[in-house]
């Protein structure tokens, strides 16, 4: 689509628009005084009030297809004599295909029960069930009539067994979370995360083509131990460049402790083998420290993994020429996690944590959430449920 633009003489190029479209636009600007943008409306009103389209009229007026949507559904609530002329589907005296209710019907089935990823492939489904050939723009503005949105797709481990997680939330960390919001505990997340200089982390750049960047030899890691707070986000961190191990947990418990001295501390973790051996229970018994350990297959319930997701998009955003300035990033982060970062890492840690017990089976792989219930009722049976508990 070409787009009408004016230069500096407040005049408009005859390659950039029809003749006609742009005499009217210039026309408008000069005698009433309008703006180019109020020009172009006044335009895309007149057309969609003669039968056009609005993809048709955004395409003439040199608009966006969702601006001419916009004006026809402003233009649709006007109690006047316009409205009857903006009904959508008289556009030209023609009907889309997808609005015949066996196909429109049979469209919508197809995409509740498989995965499709692109909008060219649902139109070769229509084409190919249906005879039935329309164009991508027409299909994507099916889809979004009727409630479609191309959303990234969660995922959760095969293994894992959604209704340990459910009992778990339930009886122990929704319990352990109340306390520490009221100040009787502390309750801390724990886990580690692997930062590979390299690849990984090339950052984006504006441009008009992809850049490529010359990469580092060698694979050089940065490892984070870490355990941040659930209320105030605080972090505290052991770090190393080899790995880690059941000594790094040690290690990091006594910085525990020394943080928060005689404080009763409770700390959420995984099943990893250095985590659950000997050594590390009986050091955390000994500093006073309990252990909460996750169902296994369970990163969803553990919340600092949240905060690595979060680290990692932060980084992404940056070009490292070294591995000392890679870690220095990387540190400066982890410093301002309950200073700068705190009410971003707020919305990410202290919101609900994800379960998936409820959630509706599509086909053999393939889950989604169920129909949200009234939030007023759920929470309501969500308070009633810990009364119990703690009655």
């Amino acid at each position: 689509m070409k787009v009408m633009q004016r230069n500096r003489n407040n005049t408009i190029p005859e390659e950039s628009a029809s003749s006609t479209i742009a005499a009217l636009s210039l026309y408008l600007c000069d005698t009433m005084g309008l703006t180019f943008t109020a020009a172009q409306k006044i335009i895309a009103v007149t057309l969609l009030a003669g039968g056009d389209h609005p993809a048709e009229a955004a395409e003439k007026a040199s608009l966006s297809k969702p601006e001419c949507y916009k004006l026809q559904e402003q233009l649709k609530e006007k109690p006047d004599a316009i409205a009857p002329l903006l009904e959508i589907d008289k556009g030209r005296g023609r009907k889309s295909p997808l609005e015949d209710e066996g196909i429109k019907a049979d469209i919508i089935r197809e995409l509740r029960e498989k995965n499709y990823s692109s909008i060219d492939d649902i139109v070769a489904y229509a084409k190919e069930k249906h005879n039935v050939k329309v164009s991508p723009e027409c299909m994507s503005a099916f889809l979004a009539a009727n409630g479609f949105r191309k959303l990234k797709a969660g995922s959760f481990p095969k293994k894992a067994d959604t209704d340990a997680q459910k009992k778990f939330y339930n009886d122990v960390l929704s319990f352990h979370m109340e306390k520490a919001r009221s100040g009787e505990e502390a309750l801390l997340f724990m886990d580690a995360a692997h930062f590979v200089h390299g690849c990984d982390f090339l950052g984006y750049f504006y441009c008009e083509t992809r850049r490529f960047i010359r990469t580092f030899s060698g694979r050089q890691r940065y490892n984070v131990l870490g355990a941040i707070d659930f209320v105030t986000k605080e972090l505290v961190t052991y770090t190393n460049e080899d790995y880690i191990n059941k000594e790094s947990v040690i290690e990091l418990l006594g910085k525990i402790k020394e943080a928060y001295g005689d404080r009763k501390v409770f700390l959420v973790l995984d099943n990893a083998r250095y985590q659950v051996c000997k050594p590390v229970r009986e050091m955390a018994e000994s500093l006073g420290i309990g252990l909460l350990f996750l169902p296994p297959y369970s990163p969803n319930l553990n919340l600092i993994e949240r905060l690595w997701k979060f680290m990692k998009n932060k980084l992404r955003r940056e070009f490292y020429d070294g591995f000392d300035k890679f870690k220095a990033g990387i540190d400066a982060i982890i410093s301002e996690t309950a200073g700068k970062y705190k009410k971003e890492i707020d919305s990410l840690i202290a919101g609900p944590v994800q379960l998936y017990s409820n959630y509706v089976k599509l086909n053999e792989n393939t889950f989604i959430r169920p129909e949200k219930e009234d939030k007023k009722e759920s929470d309501k049976k969500e308070k009633e449920e810990q009364e119990q508990k703690q009655g």
